[in-house]
């Protein structure tokens, strides 16, 4: 078999990256899970070794540190669940200080040239509210409905209202 030239290696090399890079999204159901594994268990390792130099048995050593990451894998959810509750109750504040400020930026970009729905079509606090509480709902698994109509018809009837 004949050397191969130089283009010919460059576009062998490219199609192996597309092969590896399409495999690995096909496998990413697999692999990510896998790879947040393989960090735990690294990231585990230094304070179960730091243990065991102490002088703590290995079983105690992986003990604690089983017993820790189960309590932090517990304390994020509840954080975050936390979070999501307190923002909800506080969404109405939220929603009037947004509408407070959206107006005052239509009068401020007034002055340039611009109306109020050019600013509309470019941000809606509304919407942008609702995402950011389906973004802290997804991280507390808490079930919200994901459809932008759905939510805004629950969590902003005034401006539904007004729409409709």
């Amino acid at each position: 078999m004949s050397e191969l030239s130089r283009p010919e290696r460059v576009i062998f090399a490219l199609a192996a990256i597309v092969l590896v890079m399409g495999g690995m999204k096909a496998a990413s159901g697999l692999l990510v899970p896998g790879l947040l594994a393989l960090f735990i268990a690294i990231v585990c390792t230094e304070p179960m070794y730091w243990m065991i130099e102490r002088g703590s048995p290995k079983w105690v050593a992986i003990l604690v540190v089983l017993i820790g990451l189960l309590g932090l894998s517990s304390l994020v959810p509840l954080v975050i669940t936390g979070s999501y509750v307190q923002f909800t109750l506080q969404l109405p504040v939220y929603q009037e200080r947004a509408d407070l400020l959206f107006e005052q930026s239509s009068a401020w970009i007034q002055d340039y040239g611009y109306d109020s729905d050019s600013l509309r079509a470019i941000f809606d606090p509304a919407a942008a509210l609702g995402y950011v509480q389906v973004v802290l709902a997804a991280l507390g698994g808490i079930s919200v409905p994901i459809l932008p109509d759905h939510a805004a018809r629950d969590f902003y009837p005034r401006r539904c209202a007004k729409v409709t």
